[in-house]
């Protein structure tokens, strides 16, 4: 059997072993605790993937993106329920997924187009650039918000 068989099978393990943990840390210490890490581990599992050469960094890459993909996208379904009034939830919820389809159906088809130009390798570095990025602009839209909360919070207390 191919080491690529067993990437989803590493990457399965890793989010259900993962998730039980990450989620008591963000009740305990917020969802910035969480996302940040994850930003650095699904970053890089997709540089470590784009230079694996062998099968340990294969699924060394399966499972650091495992702990940060996994992670990102609960703890992000969590932020949008959070955030909206009770009686907005269930559209929250629906927006966050809606969304969430869109990248996973529409993503893989667009960089499909982009694979003859860069390969996979450089393809995986970008993406893992991409995803560095992306912490920047979830400190702007949420996390500055979460830290200015939780010092007042524990200012008050």
């Amino acid at each position: 059997m191919e080491t690529s068989s067993f990437f989803f099978m590493v990457y399965t393990v890793s989010v259900l072993i993962s998730r039980p943990f990450t989620g008591r840390l963000m009740d305990k210490k917020g969802a910035n605790f969480v996302m940040y890490p994850a930003f650095i581990l699904f970053g890089s599992g997709m540089l470590v993937l784009s230079s694996a050469s062998n099968s340990v960094t294969f699924l060394l890459a399966a499972a650091l993106i495992a702990f940060g993909f996994g992670n990102i996208t609960s703890v992000g379904q969590t932020i949008a329920v959070n955030l909206a009034e009770p009686h907005r939830m269930g559209i929250a919820t629906a927006t966050f997924f809606i969304f969430y389809d869109i990248g996973t159906g529409f993503g893989p088809s667009l960089l499909g187009f982009i694979i003859p130009i860069t390969g996979y390798g450089i393809l995986y570095a970008i993406l893992g650039i991409l995803v560095f990025g992306t912490s920047v602009l979830y400190y702007f839209l949420y996390g500055k918000k979460e830290r200015a909360n939780r010092l007042r919070i524990a200012e008050s207390s």
